[in-house]
Formats: structure tokens, sequence, C-alpha cells
């Protein structure tokens, strides 16, 4: 289902007369609603039918769920909520004027409720597929997404090898995996952290080897309370690491460790010198140095304020969002806790 689909609808005019006004992923998003208004007279309505009822994105967890994630994970998600609000709101505008004109838009302009857009919305958002060629309609340069029934039904693993193509009218994945009989097939969406597939997708993945548990700014400032005597000329080090960009969202902690970016963070926070030439240095030293015991200290101090943001009790509710939440905290704090176990033998062993 591509952009070429829906202009074979009977939205076909007020696409032609609206596509500058359009994203290719919007179109899919407008076509979906559609065809799940059309219900029996839709020749997609199989595909329609097998699609989920609702997801656990979050513009599907709620204020409540929202809250209880970590602060900066928090304001990403409400940020994406707050982009999909004005889409619709957007989108609605533009039916509406449209149908005052066209009798076809009229079912979608009259049924064009927020249930129904962010269903359409996220199907669309959690199921397409990117090609590295144009899969859709040249009114849209940017056109290179579609739905592809069944193989949307294939799920995410990071060990998954797979090679994809374009091949007349079909989408061809190829996996290079071996597979027993009866084994689950998967893909591979790219080597993604928890926060990206939480966000993105709606899910997150046990012991994941991509997930990074990441640094903020509110960390830094909370350790610095905490660190006086340890952290000098605080103000001026945290705004050197900002014009780097070494505070992002791959600083941090993995399963196997601090990120050398984290590492970065340390080293210049625990530096007695006031001398950007000296922090500058420590950008291209990363790896050469072991942290000695002292910023070992700051490494634990620094994961017990990250470990702060998960204080508040696990949503214990049965459905699939508050499980989907409660997965993420977990995995979060299994990896901070694994981190602080480690360091903290590592200061007796240094002590």
């Amino acid at each position: 289902i591509t952009t070429t689909t829906a202009l074979s609808s009977n939205l076909h005019s007020f696409l032609m007369r609206h596509h500058q006004q359009l994203t290719p992923t919007e179109v899919l998003t407008l076509f979906l609603m559609n065809e799940k208004l059309r219900g029996l007279d839709s020749e997609w309505r199989f595909f329609i039918d097998s699609l989920p009822a609702a997801y656990t994105t979050p513009v599907y967890l709620g204020s409540k769920l929202l809250a209880q994630l970590p602060e900066a994970m928090c304001r990403k998600a409400e940020a994406q909520v707050s982009r999909i609000r004005s889409t619709f709101i957007r989108l609605h505008i533009l039916l509406k004027r449209a149908s005052l004109g066209d009798l076809k838009l009229l079912s979608l302009s009259e049924n064009f409720t927020w249930h129904l857009f962010v269903w359409a919305w996220t199907a669309v958002n959690t199921r397409c597929i990117f090609s590295k060629h144009r899969t859709g309609h040249s009114l849209w340069v940017d056109d290179y997404c579609a739905l592809a029934p069944f193989l949307d039904c294939l799920n995410h693993h990071w060990k998954a090898d797979v090679e994809t193509a374009v091949v007349g009218s079909y989408f061809e994945i190829v996996t290079n995996n071996d597979y027993e009989p009866n084994d689950q097939v998967f893909i591979s969406y790219g080597s993604h952290d928890n926060k990206k597939l939480l966000l993105e997708y709606g899910f997150v993945l046990a012991d994941n080897p991509n997930d990074v548990v990441a640094i903020t700014k509110g960390h830094l400032h909370k350790l610095n309370l905490q660190q006086k005597d340890v952290v000098l000329h605080f103000a001026s080090k945290l705004s050197f690491l900002e014009e780097k960009d070494i505070i992002s969202d791959t600083c941090g902690f993995t399963v196997d460790g601090l990120t050398w970016n984290g590492k970065i963070v340390v080293q210049v926070l625990s530096h007695p010198k006031a001398s950007r030439l000296v922090w500058n240095n420590l950008l291209f030293r990363c790896g050469e140095q072991e942290l000695d015991h002292q910023q070992i200290q700051l490494v634990v101090t620094l994961i017990q304020v990250m470990l702060c943001d998960y204080s508040t009790p696990l949503p214990d509710g049965k459905d699939w969002c508050s499980q989907t939440v409660a997965a993420f905290i977990k995995e979060e704090t299994k990896v901070l806790k694994r981190q602080l176990y480690i360091y903290t033998r590592k200061t007796l062993s240094c002590g």
C-alpha cells in the first residue's frame, strides 16, 4: 500500500489538490482511516481487520503512565504526543474545508475522530517499511514508505540479518540467519535502544545489547549538588560538554559499562583544572586511560543519582500499556543496578 494506492481510491481528487500540504505517511494514514470507514466495501478489509485495535506507543499510554517514565523519556513521549495532536488538528481542518465541495470526503470528514486518527497514524508509523527506492507517486519527493500486508507481522530482533529489495510490485525480504522448522523468523528495525523502540514501536526488549541508559543534564546538576568538592568549575564544564555534543542519547551506561562519551563526562567533571584546552585533550585520549579511584567513586554516585529516576512504584496494571511501561523501567534499572554493583566493587579493589 503506497501513495499510488491512495491516489487510486476515492481520495484521489483531494490528494491531488492538497498534496503539498501532506506527507506520504499522512497520506497513508488518511487512506487507512478511509478504508476502515468503508468496512465491507473495502478491498483492504482483511488487512485492516488484521491490525491491532490499539497500541502501546506513548500516544496510547495516557498521562498517568507517561508520568511514571524517567523525566527525560517522559518529555520525549509528551513531545511526540503533542506533534501527533497537532497533525490531527491540521488534517481535520483541511478535510473539513475540502469536504464542503467534495461529497466523497463527507464520510471521512464527519467521522474524523481522535480515536480513529490515532489508530491509523500508529498503524502506519509502527508498521510501514522504507525502501531505498521511491515506492509511491512522484508528487512527493520523499516518498519511500509503504505498508506491506503480512510482512508487517514479522517481529524485530537485534540478531536478525536481512536484505530487502523492491522487486516489481513486491517487497522482498531475504534472511541470512538459519532457522529450524516452526521457528519464528525475525527482521531488524535497526540497532535501536529501548527508548527508541518504545517511542516508535511501543515495545521493549529484554537484555537489549543496544540499550543505553542516558546521562542527562538533569543528572549532572543533581550530581553536582552531591559532589561539590569533587566537581569544580561545574558550569564551565557543563557548557563545554554541551558545546562538544558529548551529552546525548548515546552517552550513558550499557550492559557492558560506561560508554566512551560517558567516560569523557566523568573525566571532564573530575578534572581539577579550569582549562578548555585540557578538557579538549581528553576528547582525543578517551579510552587510553582507565578511570582512577576518585573517578570511579564519581561514577558510583552518578548511578545512584540516575536510579532516583525510578523511585516510584512500578505500574501494576494487567493491561498491555502498563506492562510495557513496567518492562521499560525494569530494563533500565537492571542496567544501572548491574553497573552500580560493578563500579562499587571497583572502588573496593582500588581503595
